[in-house]
Parts: structure tokens; sequence; C-alpha cells
């Protein structure tokens, strides 16, 4: 069959735009102004936008449906406004009414004032209205009555007043009404809404309590959706539309809109099941459908459980006991009695409160699995987690590292992160410490016991509830009031990176420092007086100080910052999460110093003062994201370094030569981008600010963005051979190190006595047989550089040296003597210079000056010595010139100085292993002894293999497809991890991966994942298509059964396909010309929506086939079906019955009507077949008849 070839052709071919949607000339003015253009505009211009979050909102534009925050329908117009969380301020422009077609409008948790335009009762489509947690006054418009679409209105937490209007009364079809925290006063009128709260409004609800306001339970988010319509898709772009997943995310909106679209279609799919509302003196025992939530019996969870043995009992916390269960299936769970199971309120309210921690699903929170209630019990079953709590693995041997610690920090923080600022509604943990910080098989930090606080106070209608926590970890605002916030967990999170740093317990902790409750301050006191080792688990300083000093600093500031005093002064836990990775931890440290913790000014201004009498305020404020825009719409990532490379090196490096479309195009395929096109003199010019036009013989330059952590990408070197060992053009380096005896290799001897003072680790290696020319030597050079701008830390951490061998005479010592008795000349000098001279000396150098620092106010300086006392270097500041490197030098004698051991041994094996291609001996490198004279002795560089088993489901069920071991395994050699099918296990398919040195960023099984995911986007050329391929362009309608991708590479990569039919018909256009007929088959995957699986999507093995020529060949497919079924031995029944196959009329769009036919066997539907409808054809640039069919083959199985 041609169908491979066609179908690889066809990858090269790119479909031309559409035309623009008639649709849009209907929005034209006799001006020429698009009517919602000027609308929007308007919107624009009332509001104040202090993150930019509107900047591409362009009048001049021909339609609004690309703008961000924007959502518009299939036919072009604007139907959602989403900006929550956006720092807006300003007032709401009465233009919004202009907007005709809006059914969504989503502007909460900002800073808008004014009142509400009473022009809003016009948007008569209207479906939901959400202006809650702003600063709205006045009365609420009249006009509302009139959104006779209406289902949800949220107008909490704003100050509005006056009367409730009576034409509220009429809105039958509310679901929900919220006007909880306003000003607003009595008569209140007898509201049609399934679910309504009023209490916050002190002239009608003064006690706070429901009786009072002749109302219902406000549930967030559990409103009967039975009457509902089909789910709103909320996106970007005009032809982007999304329900479960946003393809080209924006900001917070797109988290938003993925929680409210995935919430939505949960309920549409399951539109049959009956929801109730809880009502106050009322009880309910009917059913609550939970999804792929399991009810266990209670006798069930006995068995499991051993009768709640003793001996099984994992933990007891404030909300119960935890043990240890085996299902019937040998699955292992996590059974949690809950305490006072009787007293926990209504049934239904305990399933609907499961039902929302259910849905709060994250890498870093723990999946609930299922549930049981009975009159006098309740208990909650979650996967076992086998390495325990944090708290119990640091009391455990072996110790957790520094590394591991850090890593648990990040993804705990990323849990929370998604129950404050992604879940809808919010979700408070109340008791954030190290118990309730678990651990999976490869320590990976989750949340657990999330949303329990919030179950346990069922009966309460805000955050405002009973005390619930331990002790140590409570913030002094909860404790004092009994107000919780989103800041509540953030000062429990400090506490935890505390327990983190010291190995204790936060009451151990007190007790260690004999503080007597001022722990906080004590800490507060050794930060100042730089005695953090004072902190440090007794467990790290064991193995020589294996934590990073800078690290540790950077821990102990963010932990200050969370359990700052005043809740608005502590950050959004978003924030933390930067911070911990090296972003804004400076600038917010610095403004936290210049903060008097007395004001009575919030962080913004505004917070504090309203945060005891409106503790919902701070709920708003903390909410309030500020993302930057996503990758792929062509803003540079800041954190991606950038390397120049010249074009015609490179290409020669390569082997081949490549247009620049070309070179981007493989860029792209490997992960990496090519970012601009310049020349080395270009570069200069736009340095020294020179007019000057370019002349025709300079040397191309291509500037490329490569991943922050691929250290071994740095140079053209390392870029050369990813490429080449990418393109099959190369086998996997091996290296190893020279066979020479341990007496007779080089020896480092380190003077720990000293050194230990200020820099205390040393690593070195040398390359034998180097050759240079020019180019090879720059960039020996630049790599030095780059490595110290990034892992290096501006050579706080690491600092490179590099020799020449051959004026050397070891051994070498590494010594830190006093400045005065460090005496030599320095490279590119001609004089001598004291050490404390040189520091002087270099002030005024523009480029070594601000290393300076790093030693200058050590009573010691370290300083290398070879045999004969010449200076090899006084790191981290200069080399001695003695042993400058030249193009001549032949051999290489690298060190590495550092606080870091872990960094230093990184930085060497990336500059020995990058450059011994050029060495004599290939990919050889010769080792050195590095003795310590406490009798220690190292060799290095460290070149072993790190080898790792990874489940092959582990890898295809994150990817989200479905691949066999040998193709993962080509997939990871070429991204230069070597791996095969491992035999280590019997029961379970491993992929045995062995992790070079060089590739220090693969350390757990999820780096091994996105290594496959990231080359496999090659593959995904068919797998995925755009949104408009899979749905409008074969006439149907988004039937919410697609996975969308987040944050998609361009347009043809929106969405994973559920049918083969686009990519078929793509082929079958881009061969237009092809001699007829054309006869195409496919066997392949496609992917639907399943929320039966934990991954929440499912595989499906489809067959498909096409007949293309001067007539349509329908009864060729239709045979084709018959002959399928007789291969798979289902008989044909006329009538259709359990055993046999039949075929009746259907209607499906992308085929002709009465030309088409649904395949149904076994009594299931498994496929169509038809002569496809010409429009279809059209759209796909096919100018010949076609009939298609495409079956579930695993339907038949």
């Amino acid at each position: 069959m041609m169908m491979t070839m066609m179908m690889r052709r066809s990858l090269v071919y790119f479909l031309g735009f559409s035309c623009l949607l008639c649709s849009v000339s209907g929005l034209l003015s006799s001006k020429g102004v698009n009517f919602e253009v000027q609308a929007l505009m308007d919107i624009k211009a009332s509001l104040h936008d202090p993150h930019g979050v509107l900047d591409n909102w362009d009048r001049d534009a021909v339609d609004p449906c690309s703008w961000t925050m924007v959502t518009c329908s299939s036919e072009n117009f604007v139907i959602g406004l989403g900006t929550p969380s956006q720092n807006l301020s300003g007032t709401l422009s009465p233009s919004i009414t202009n907007l005709t077609n809006l059914r969504i409008v989503l502007l909460q948790n900002n800073y808008i004032t004014g009142k509400i335009p009473s022009e809003i009762g016009r948007l008569t489509r209207l479906e939901t209205l959400d202006l809650s947690d702003n600063f709205f006054h006045g009365e609420i418009p009249f006009s509302v009555g009139n959104l006779r679409s209406l289902q949800y209105l949220r107008l909490n937490n704003n100050s509005l007043s006056g009367v409730i209007p009576l034409s509220l009364s009429n809105m039958t079809q509310l679901a929900l009404l919220d006007l909880s925290y306003n000003n607003l006063s009595s008569p209140v009128p007898r509201f049609a809404a399934k679910t309504f709260s009023i209490v916050g409004n002190p002239l009608i609800c003064p006690t706070g309590k429901e009786p009072d306001c002749n109302g219902t339970t406000l549930i967030p988010m559990s409103m009967n959706l039975n009457e509902t319509r089909a789910p709103l898709y909320v996106g970007r772009s005009k032809n982007h539309k999304m329900a479960i997943a946003v393809g080209s995310s924006v900001g917070i909106v797109s988290l938003i809109f993925i929680v409210v679209g995935l919430f939505l279609w949960w309920r549409q799919r399951h539109n049959q099941n009956t929801f109730f509302d809880v009502k106050d003196g009322h009880h309910h025992h009917e059913e609550v459908s939970l999804g792929n939530l399991r009810r266990f019996g209670f006798r069930e969870l006995q068995i499991a459980t051993n009768n709640f043995s003793s001996k099984n009992l994992l933990g007891k916390g404030g909300y119960g006991n935890v043990y240890k269960g085996t299902l019937t299936d040998n699955t292992v769970v996590a059974v949690k009695r809950l305490k006072d199971g009787n007293a926990l309120g209504g049934e239904i309210q305990f399933q609907t409160e499961v039902e929302m921690i259910s849905l709060a699903v994250h890498r870093n929170l723990l999946r609930l699995y299922g549930f049981c209630i009975t009159q006098a019990e309740k208990l909650l079953v979650y996967p076992y987690m086998s390495n325990g709590s944090v708290a119990s693995r640091m009391k455990a041997k072996p110790v957790l590292d520094w590394s591991v610690r850090k890593k648990i920090a990040i993804g705990a923080a990323r849990g929370l992160v998604y129950l404050h600022e992604q879940c809808d509604p919010k979700i408070i943990h109340r008791d954030v410490k190290a118990a309730n910080i678990l651990l999976d098989d490869y320590c990976e930090a989750v949340v657990g016991d999330f949303g329990l606080a919030k179950l346990l106070d069922h009966q309460d209608t805000h955050v405002t509830t009973a005390v619930r926590g331990t002790v140590g970890h409570i913030a002094p605002e909860y404790l004092s009031t009994g107000q919780s916030s989103e800041k509540t967990d953030v000062f429990g999170f400090g506490i935890l990176l505390l327990e983190l740093v010291t190995g204790l317990r936060a009451l151990e902790f007190g007790k260690a420092a004999n503080q007597k409750g001022a722990m906080l301050e004590w800490v507060k006191k050794i930060h100042l007086e730089k005695k953090l080792e004072v902190l440090v688990d007794k467990e790290l300083l064991k193995d020589k100080k294996s934590y990073d000093e800078i690290e540790l600093e950077e821990m102990v500031r963010v932990a200050l910052l969370c359990t700052q005093y005043l809740p608005g002064h502590r950050p959004k836990m978003s924030e933390v999460v930067r911070m911990l990775e090296g972003d804004g931890l400076a600038e917010r440290w610095e403004a936290s110093q210049g903060r008097s913790e007395s004001g009575s000014k919030g962080s913004n201004g505004r917070v504090s003062t309203r945060a005891y009498p409106y503790p919902h305020r701070i709920a708003a404020a903390a909410t309030a994201v500020q993302h930057s825009p996503a990758k792929f719409s062509g803003n540079k990532n800041p954190t991606m370094p950038t390397v120049g490379v010249g074009r015609d090196r490179l290409f020669a490096a390569l082997g081949e030569t490549y247009t620049k479309e070309g070179f981007e195009d493989l860029c792209f395929r490997f992960g990496i981008e090519l970012d601009d096109v310049t020349s080395e003199n270009e570069i200069i010019r736009k340095e020294k600010h020179i007019e000057e036009e370019a002349k025709g013989d300079e040397e191309t330059i291509y500037k490329i963005d490569i991943p922050a952590n691929r250290y071994d990408l740095l140079c053209l070197e390392g870029i050369a051979q990813a490429l080449r060992i990418f393109n099959k053009k190369q086998d996997i380096p091996t290296y190893t190190l020279s066979d020479i005896p341990k007496d007779n290799m080089l020896r480092m001897n380190v003077r720990s006595d000293q050194t230990s003072q200020i820099r205390p680790f040393v690593v070195c290696a040398v390359l034998r047989g180097v050759t240079f020319d020019e180019a090879r030597y720059n960039s020996f050079i630049d790599l030095q550089d780059k490595l110290h701008q990034n892992i290096c830390r501006r050579r706080s951490l690491v600092a490179i040296g590099t020799h020449d061998l051959d004026t050397l005479q070891g051994p070498f010592t590494y010594e830190a003597l006093s400045p005065k008795d460090i005496n030599f000349v320095p490279l590119k000098q001609t004089k001598s210079f004291r050490a404390d001279e040189l520091i002087e000396f270099y002030k005024s150098d523009l480029k070594l000056k601000k290393y300076l620092d790093i030693i200058e106010s050590s009573p010691v300086y370290p300083v290398l010595y070879d045999s004969k006392r010449t200076v090899l270097s006084l790191p981290p500041i200069i080399n001695g010139a003695h042993s400058a490197i030249s193009l001549q030098t032949k051999n290489v004698f690298i060190e590495c100085t550092a606080t870091d051991l872990t960094k230093a041994k990184i930085v060497l094996n990336t500059m020995v292993t990058t450059f011994s291609e050029y060495c004599e001996k290939k990919f050889e490198i010769e080792p050195v002894e590095v003795t310590y004279d406490s009798g220690e002795s190292y060799i290095y560089p460290d070149l072993a293999v790190y080898d790792m088993d990874v489940p092959l489901s582990y890898i295809t069920d994150l990817m989200g497809v479905s691949l066999e071991v040998e193709e993962v395994t080509s997939l990871l050699n070429r991204m230069q991890l070597r791996a095969e099918r491992s035999t280590s296990s019997e029961s379970q398919c491993l992929v045995k991966v062995h992790v070079p040195p060089t590739r220090s960023d693969v350390l757990h099984p999820c780096d091994v994942m996105e290594v496959a995911m990231n080359v496999y986007t090659e593959v995904l050329t068919w797998i995925l298509c755009s949104h408009k391929e899979n749905f409008a362009l074969l006439n149907r309608e988004d039937d919410n059964s697609a996975v969308i991708i987040g944050n998609p590479r361009g347009a043809d990569f929106e969405v994973v396909r559920t049918r083969l039919m686009p990519g078929i018909l793509k082929t079958v256009g881009s061969n237009n010309k092809h001699p007829k007929p054309i006869k195409i088959y496919e066997i392949g995957d496609v992917t639907l929506l399943d929320d039966t699986k934990d991954v929440g999507a499912s595989n499906r093995r489809h067959l498909a086939a096409l007949h293309c020529g001067a007539t349509s060949g329908f009864e060729l497919i239709h045979g084709l079906v018959d002959r399928v079924m007789e291969v798979m031995g289902v008989p044909f029944k006329p009538d259709g019955d359990i055993i046999g196959y039949c075929i009746n009329r259907s209607e499906e769009p992308e085929f002709l009507p009465g030309r088409q036919a649904s395949i149904i066997c076994k009594g299931k539907h498994v496929g169509n077949f038809g002569i496809v409808h010409p429009e279809v054809l059209n759209n796909f640039d096919i100018t010949d008849p076609c009939s298609f069919v495409e079956i579930d083959i695993e339907a038949l199985l």
C-alpha cells in the first residue's frame, strides 16, 4: 500500500488559512467599525490593568477572537469574557451590553469599583455572571431580573447596598444565587434559585445564621445541573473551543476555565443523576453519584484493615486514625476513620463535600480513592503511600538528603498552589505540616488531608469556623479569631520549611532551641547573625556539609516570609513556588526588610485594613495571580539560556547544511529553539549602539535557546553531538577513564582544616592530547563562562580553573591562607600581586569585580599550588598567568573548587565529556586523585552511568498514548539515553534506562517520561491535529470527547485526535494530483476522554479506509466492512443480535445524507461508513468523490 509513503510525505504540507467567517461582516457598522471590538475597547479603557493582561486588545483588529480573556463561538461572536484574579481596578463600562451574545462573564477576585451597569439586563443570553470579590457599590440593578437565561449569579463579597430587587424572585431558571457579604437590607424576596446565600448582610442576617435568612446553605459548586444546557466551551481563539482543558492557555483565566469546564462537562455526562441541596433540619437518604469514586461497604473496610487492628494503624491525627488495608483484589489502601462519624452532618452533605475533594486532582495532591458512610461511621479511602509521611521519614534511615528535602518543599508548595488558586471553589488546608505531606514511590511530595477541615465543619457557610490544626503550625490570626484564609496555609508551610531544615517537628524545634514559644524570633536572630548552620539537621552535617549553603539561606528566608505576623505580608503560594525555584526571592526579601511588621497597612495597602471584619478579602487578595504569556506565543522564556554558535561551523559539525526553516524545524523536533539569526559584529554594534550597515562577509551566528538544566548543550560541541544522535548519525558516546594505576595518578592534596572555612571541595581531571584550533579554544572558554553564570551561580557555588598541564608539576595542593601570604602573577598581567592587593586592583574591573565579595571579607583565601609552589588559581577570582592555556596547549588540567560538591561534579563532567571528543583518545578522560588530610581519598571525574528501571506503563500513561517498549527505547536513545527492555521483573514491563554523566537533568522516572514525550512530538504530527480538523472541517460540533492540549506548539497540535478521518483526508488533499483512484487505510490509536481512567482518557485502536476516484467507491467500502467482519468471525444478522452484526441508517454530518450507515456489532455501535459529504471534501481541498469507513477494532474483540 502507498499509505506510509503518502502519510509521511503529507507531514510537510500545511493547509492554507481558511477564509474569514462571513459572520464577521454582520458585526460591522456602516463605518466599518466592529461593534464588539469597540465594546471591548471601552471595557479596557474603564479598567486599570497593572499587569498588562489586556495588552493585545487592539482597536484596529478585524475581530477580537484571538484576544486574551475573550471567548468566541464558532460563528465568531464574543460569548465569554473572563478576567478573574488579574488585579484589575477601575469600573465596569456599560458598553459591555453591546456584547449581545455574551453567555459567560467572569470578573471575580479583582478590585473593580463603581456601580453595576443597569444596562446589563440587556444581555438576554447571559448564563453565568460572576462579579464576586470586588468593590462594587450601590444597588443591584432591577434589570438583572430580565436575564432569563442566567443560571449562576455571584455578587458576593462586594459593598452592594439597598434592597434586593424583587425581580430576582422571578428568575426560576437560577441554579445558584450568592449575595452574601454585602450591605443589603430587607425585605428579602422568596428566591426561586435552587441554592442561594445571603449571609453576611448585617441588615438582613445580624446573627449570620441561616434560618434568619430564609435560604439554603450555599454549597460551592455542588448545584443542581439537571436542567443545564450543554457546557459552555471556553477558549481563547475563534477556532479553539475548550471544555476540559485549554489549548492556548493565557494566564490564570485558563486555569479557572479548566476547572469550570471540567466540572460542567462531568455534570453534563451525568445529567441523569440527581443532586440535592441540603436544607437545615431536613435529611435525605438518596444516593449521590460520585463519578469514578468508589463507595465501599463498612464490612469491606473492616475486613481490609483486620477490623481496624492496632497492628494496621499508620497514624493518628486531628481528623481521625489512618489504617493500612488490603482490598480483596490485593490493592493496598489507607483508610481514614473520621472522628465523630455520626456527628458529621447528613449523608448527602458529606457526599457532596467528598465529591469536591475528589475533583482536586494534581500530581502533588493525595487522590481520593473512595468513601464509606453508615449511620455511625464515615471513612475515606486513599492510595497507600509506601514511603510514609515526611515527618516519619525525617526520623528514619537513610536520612533524607538536601536535594530530596528541597524537592519535597517545591512539590508540597505546588500542591497548595493548586488548592488555593486552581480549585473552584478554593480549598484551604488549615493543617499544613510534615505529617500531612506524604511521599510516593519516587519521594515526590503528596499533600494529604486537604478538604477535611471543611468536611468536618459541614454546617459552616464560609471560612470562619472552629480552629483546626496542629500547635506550632497555626497562624496567629487563625488562633486568635478562628478566621482562616490561604495565608493560614502559607504560615503552616513556612513552619514546614523549618521542619525540613532542622529535621525536627515544630514543637521539638522550639524545645531544642529553648525558646519557650519564640521560635521564629530566634530563627530571625540567627539568620541575621549568619549562623544558619545551627539550624541544620545534624544528620546532614555528618556527611561533610552535604547541604547547599546558599539554598539553605534561601529556604530559611522563604520560611520567614511565609511566617510574617500579618497575613497580608505573607506571599501567595504561587509566589512561594517561584521563590523556591530561585525567582523573585531577593526582591521580596528586600521589600520585607524595609517594611515594619507593626504597620497598619497590608502588602497591597488594602488587605489588612479589612482583614478581620472581612476575612474574605484576604482570600480574594490571595488568589490574585499574574502569569506570563505562554512561550509558544512568541514571548521568550527568561529562564532559558541562549547559546550563540557559528552557523557554518555548526552545519559542518552536523555533517549537513540546512535552510533557516529546516534548522528551525530540527530544533523544534529536538526541543530547543532558534531564537535569532545575527552576526558577531551585529551583536557588538547593538551593544555599543553603533549605526552601521552589515558587511557581506560577516559570519552568521545562530542564537539558540536551550532548556535551563541542559548544561551539556551550553556550547556548539554539545548541541552538535545531541543533534547528530537525534538524527541517528552518531551513537551515544561511552565515556571512559584512562587505565592508569592509582599510584601513577596526579594527586590533589586538600588542607581541609583550612579550606573548610571558605570553600571545602575540589574536583579535578585531565584531558590528554587535546587538539585546539581558534574556534574550539573559544568554545572551551565560552563554556566555562556559561557554566559560571548558570549552575555555578556566578562562581559562588563552583569556580572553574583550566591550566596547561605541561607548565606545572604535580602533585598539587589546595589550601586556604591569609591573603597577605599569597603572591602570584594573575592571568593577563605581567607583575606579581599579593591577594589583598589583587582584590583592590580588580575593584575597577567590570568583569571580575562582581566576584570579589565571595571571598573578600574572609580571613583566608582559597589557593591552589603545584609542587613548586606555583599558583594555579585564586578561586573564584582569577587563574595564574603561568599555567594559562593557549592554542598550543595539548594537556589540560581542570580543577573545580566549590561549596557544593554535587554541582562541582556536574560542572567537571560537563567540561570533560564535552571536549574529550578532541582528545587523542576520543572520549577518554584521565582521572585525578583528591585526598584530604583527614585520610579520605576520592577519584574524579565520576563518569559512572546511572541505571534506572521505569515501568513502561508509567511512561505511556503520563504521555497519554499506547506504545510498545521498543518504541519507547527508540525514543530515549535518540535523546542520548541508552535504553532497553529490563529483565529484572517478570510481572511488570520495565524500561532500563542508562543515564550518562552528561545528563544530570535526568533524576526521576518523570524526567524519563518527559524526555520520551519531547521527542515523541515528531510522531505526534499524526496523533495530534487542530481542533478545526477534528470537528468543524468534518461538519461536526465539539462533543466534548477530545483531549485538548494545554499550550500547544502550534495550531496543528491542539487536540488529540478522536478519529482517523482527518489525517487520511489531509493526506488525500496533499496528494490531489496523484493518479486516481487513491486507496488508503490506516490502523492507529485515537484518544477519548474517559472519566473512569485515572489519567482521564483512554486509547482506542481504530481501522480506517478510504477510496477516492472518479466514482466514490461506496460499494467497495461496503464490501470491505463485510470482509473485516468475516475475518473477525462475526456473521451478518439483518436484525442484529448479540452474536452478529448489522447495518443501520445513520445521520453523521461528515457523510452524505442517505448514503451512509452505522455498523452494529453484538449490539454495540462500532463504526460508520459512507460517501464523504462534498462540504467536507472541499474543506480538505479534495476534488474527487470519496467513500470512507472507520471501525473501532477493540469493540470487536
